[in-house]
């Protein structure tokens, strides 16, 4: 019993106490409004919209405002984690103790990081602010776009090297005929309802939705974890596409071969793993010599490359881990900096819906090892430096490329590795107005698709912009074949690997090394 008295004494002690407290903070309060009324107030004057009081914060030095709020019209994003702002004049001092800074500084040191190495050449000139871009009116850009893929059927087929690819791109050479709209849902809610697939050209050659894969109850289990179907079934047709291109399977007769499989942009690593799963059944494959490469600039939760097994212990100059991840913007990698690169002898590039400007720097970052390996060659040629056998020995061939293409709107006319075709072959201008329009355009395939993207406009319209859109897309895309093909020296193309109802973005960028050819190979 008197426990509970004293218990109970305690608690009306501290209540009187939180009292105490509450009324000279209520007091302080009250005191402070009356300040700011009189025109005393002698804390931050940033008028706070939301809350219709100043701010608390006290002065920072002879300002009138915190140093949250002082000079906040004149405040930039960090050039590093533009998720903060920074002052211009604090720039040099806030790079002692920004964490990205930091972080950036230390990458600098690692042998595969050189700073915008995969950034392109500069383009001259700064893109001038458009006030009216040639997309702003549709007819005439769409008049513009077709006179733009005649050059291109002219200049392809004329051109005797270029004559297999224009066979099997000429289903995207040409803006595609428009056909009837028809709702994919069935609700009436206007908000939920898309265009379907549009009856073109584009959708004549249809990828196949099966692939003869052995799946475990793991890989059940990664879907359902990780995934969802439509992401099983779109790595289930990338695979077809590899598979019918060799790029599972290892083309040298020895099935030691060391095998690399880069995917840039690899956010969980879902394709990595697919991929992974997918040479189980490749009996020209030694899996115990296969190895991974994942890139990508952020940090990843719920990896899957810890499931990954390694069958067999790996040979002494090559890593024990069967996966490598590397957190890194693709502008700064140096691929012949890596050790994986360096101790395997064929690589091959894999990407899953990588944005447009992402998918140039991957290409740039790719030639970058073709061009390493000319100069290794040409001065080892020129010393007559060892025998054929010890020029030959420790290289990567590159096997491949399979890249989901995804986010044209998002591409740069100083990354986009087909400049050089733009200018020479279709005209278009230096400073990149014209690609701006091609860009921008691009969006309108994904983007019409839905009604609630300016309900406004006509059925017809509509239909018109989703059609230009996808054109866009291609010729954009187009630019980047002919890059692998002059610039790699290997074969490339455009195929559809999916149904559009399972995404919109259903076309990827294949390259492989044709018969005949002794492909890519890099130091």
């Amino acid at each position: 019993m008197e426990d509970c008295d004293s218990e109970c004494h305690k608690n009306a002690k501290r209540r009187r106490k939180d009292g105490k407290k509450y009324n000279l903070k209520y007091k302080e309060k009250r005191k402070r409004s009356r300040e700011r009324d009189g025109k005393n107030w002698d804390r931050c004057m940033f008028w706070i919209e939301k809350k219709h009081r100043f701010c608390c914060m006290v002065r920072s030095g002879t300002s009138t405002f915190c140093g949250e709020h002082r000079n906040q019209k004149e405040r930039i994003p960090c050039p590093l984690d533009p998720r903060h702002t920074i002052f211009p004049d604090d720039l040099e001092r806030h790079k002692k103790r920004c964490p990205a800074f930091t972080r950036f500084e230390a990458l600098k040191r690692k042998p595969y990081c050189r700073v915008d190495c995969n950034a392109g050449p500069p383009t001259g000139s700064l893109i001038p602010t458009i006030e009216k871009r040639r997309c702003d009116d549709l007819n005439t850009f769409t008049t513009w776009l077709e006179s733009k893929f005649a050059i291109c059927r002219t200049y392809l087929f004329a051109e005797s090297r270029f004559r297999e690819i224009a066979s099997r791109l000429e289903i995207f050479l040409r803006v595609p005929k428009v056909g009837m709209i028809v709702e994919s849902h069935s609700s009436a809610d206007t908000s939920k309802t898309h265009t379907n697939d549009i009856t073109n050209d584009h959708d004549c050659e249809r990828a196949h939705t099966t692939i003869t894969t052995t799946t475990d109850r793991k890989s059940e289990h990664m879907y359902k974890k990780y995934s969802a179907e439509r992401h099983q079934i779109q790595h289930q047709n990338i695979l077809n596409r590899m598979r019918a291109r060799g790029l599972l399977a290892t083309r040298h007769s020895t099935r030691s071969t060391r095998r690399l499989f880069i995917e840039f942009g690899a956010g969980r690593g879902g394709l990595t793993w697919a991929v992974h799963n997918a040479t189980k059944i490749e009996k020209s494959t030694d899996r115990s010599q296969t190895r991974y490469l994942l890139i990508d600039r952020d940090s990843i939760r719920k990896k899957t490359e810890r499931y990954l097994e390694a069958t067999h212990p790996s040979p002494s100059d090559v890593p024990n881990a069967v996966a490598e991840r590397l957190k890194i913007d693709i502008r700064h990698l140096w691929l012949p900096g890596v050790a994986s690169v360096a101790n395997s002898d064929e690589a091959v590039v894999i990407s899953k819906h990588l944005c447009g400007v992402a998918t140039d720097l991957s290409l740039r970052s790719v030639c970058q090892l073709v061009q390493e390996r000319r100069k290794t060659t040409a001065h080892r040629t020129a010393t007559n430096a060892g025998t054929a056998a010890v020029r030959e020995s420790r290289t990567c061939q590159i096997g491949g490329i399979a890249i989901a293409l995804c986010c044209h709107g998002l591409c740069s006319w100083r990354e986009y590795v087909g400049r050089t075709f733009f200018q020479s072959v279709l005209k278009f201008d230096a400073a990149g107005s014209d690609f701006e329009s091609l860009r921008v355009a691009s969006s309108w395939m994904v983007g019409y698709r839905s009604r609630s993207f300016h309900p406004d406009i006509s059925e017809s319209e509509r239909s018109r912009r989703v059609a230009v859109g996808a054109a866009c897309k291609r010729l954009i895309d187009i630019g980047r074949v002919l890059f692998i093909m002059e610039k790699m020296g290997l074969n490339a193309t455009l195929e559809p690997y999916c149904d559009r109802s399972t995404t919109p973005e259903n076309i990827a960028l294949l390259a492989w090394v044709g018969k005949g050819d002794t492909g890519a190979r890099i130091e």
